[in-house]
C-alpha cells in the first residue's frame, strides 16, 4: 500500500469477508509475505476507502481465495481443528495409500525380475 521505511509498510486490506479485513497499520517487511496481486492504479496514500473500491474492482479476494497459499492456510487451519477421532481415521488413510503404493511397488519389482 505504502512506503514507511526500507524496513517498515503501511497494509490496509479491506476484505470481502469481515474476519479476513486488515486493518491499516504500520508492519515490518520481515513479518510481511508479498503476493504477486496488485491494484492498478492505486493512488498513493490513499485512503480506506478508495481501496476497498479498487479492491473490489480488481477481485483480490477470488484471486487469493484461488492461490496455494490460502490453499494450504485453510487446509492447515482444518487440520489443526480436528479432533482426536479424526486425526486418527486420517492416520488410518493414510497407512492404507501407503500399504497400496508398496503392494503396487512390489507387483512392478516382481515383474521386472
Amino acid at each position: 500500500m505504502g512506503i514507511v521505511s526500507f524496513l517498515q509498510v503501511l497494509v490496509d486490506g479491506p476484505a470481502g469477508q469481515e474476519n479476513k479485513v486488515v486493518p491499516r497499520h504500520v508492519l515490518a517487511l520481515s513479518y510481511a509475505t508479498l503476493t504477486p496481486f496488485t491494484i492498478p492504479k492505486l493512488p498513493r496514500a490513499a485512503g480506506t476507502g478508495p481501496v476497498k473500491k479498487l479492491w473490489e474492482k480488481a477481485e483480490i479476494d477470488s484471486k487469493w481465495a484461488n492461490s496455494t497459499s490460502a490453499k494450504k492456510r485453510d487446509q492447515a487451519d482444518r487440520r489443526r481443528n480436528l479432533t482426536d477421532f479424526e486425526r486418527f481415521k486420517v492416520m488410518r488413510l493414510k497407512k492404507q495409500a501407503r500399504y497400496e503404493v508398496q503392494k503396487a511397488h512390489a507387483k512392478i519389482r516382481a515383474s521386472a525380475s
